[in-house]
């Protein structure tokens, strides 16, 4: 049995846990269940596409848990490397996103699970060196040469250490993937033939279209809030897989955008470090923009929206 809705809540946010496998241990579903199913394939679909999975309160928890074991299954059944690497990526932005809404204790425990051993230091995440280094990038955002380092501590803050802590959740949902064909049931198989796959991109070195006018607009607007989501989400994928600049010449018009966004507000933690990242992540990854209806729901707060609907 579940034992409280707050175990429920976390297995649900971080899906590759183990309170998750227990929950769903803990259904009994021996049949296969074509709701959880087709949101498995849904979801697959959004993650080859899009490159990123977003997180929201609108599923219901259950059933979810139940489609990510089917996602594994039918992104197994595809039988494609490069595809288990972009799903397990991309779920892992899901739960990046949850991190960066959740306690920090709750932080501490998704930790755990991972192996990395970290202590709560007031507004700041502690680990040793040893540790650090084991788990994050060489360069980038989590460069050495950018944290607070002493006495072989280092001490990052939230938004750092959910960074690092997207790295490890990938690895850990790419383990067991693939799943042996053998031991995929044949209706997964056979649905799985169904997937719309991702196809080959191609350079758009071209004038933006009219989904994507928005996107141009918002380049213009200063927001003083939401700014990491906004380079991150929006226009790193944006400007290196739709409009198909290198990372260089889109992290220099977002270095741009940042500055403008200074001017209403000064505070932020966005830097160069961190777009020079999420650039080489959209590139990487293929990551797709967020859609205009998607930007309202998760930023609408941080975003005049009616200043970018066209006239």
């Amino acid at each position: 049995m579940i034992k409280q809705d707050t175990d429920l809540e976390f297995a649900y946010k971080y899906p590759f846990s183990e309170e998750a496998k227990r929950v769903v241990s803990a259904l009994n579903a021996n049949a296969l269940n074509p709701v959880p199913m087709a949101m498995g394939r849904a979801d697959l679909e959004e993650c080859l596409s899009k490159g990123f999975l977003n997180y929201g309160d609108s599923y219901n928890k259950l059933e979810y848990l139940q489609s990510y074991v089917y996602s594994r299954l039918l992104v197994s059944a595809l039988k494609n490397a490069s595809f288990i690497s972009k799903y397990a990526a991309a779920e892992a932005y899901r739960s990046y996103m949850a991190l960066e809404r959740d306690t920090k204790d709750n932080i501490v425990r998704v930790a755990g699970e991972l192996g990395i051993d970290v202590d709560i230091n007031g507004e700041y995440f502690s680990m040793g060196m040893f540790q650090f280094l084991k788990h994050a990038p060489p360069e980038g955002q989590l460069a050495l040469v950018n944290l607070r380092l002493g006495s072989g501590i280092i001490n990052i803050d939230k938004l750092q250490f959910a960074q690092l802590l997207r790295i490890a959740i990938s690895k850990a949902i790419a383990v067991g993937l693939p799943i042996k064909y053998e031991d995929i049931p044949k209706q997964v198989v056979s649905y799985a033939k169904e997937i719309k796959l991702p196809q080959p991109q191609v350079s758009m070195q071209r004038p933006p279209g009219r989904a994507s006018a928005w996107i141009e607009k918002l380049m213009f607007l200063p927001i003083d809030d939401g700014r990491h989501r906004v380079v991150n989400l929006i226009l790193a994928p944006y400007l290196i897989n739709v409009k198909g600049l290198e990372v260089d010449a889109a992290k220099a018009i977002i270095i741009d955008y940042i500055e403008k966004c200074k001017t209403v507000n000064p505070a932020t933690k966005v830097n160069e470090e961190y777009i020079s990242y999420q650039c080489r992540y959209a590139k990487e990854h293929g990551m797709r923009p967020m859609s205009l209806k998607r930007a309202m729901e998760e930023l609408g707060g941080a975003i005049d929206f009616s200043m970018l609907m066209e006239k």
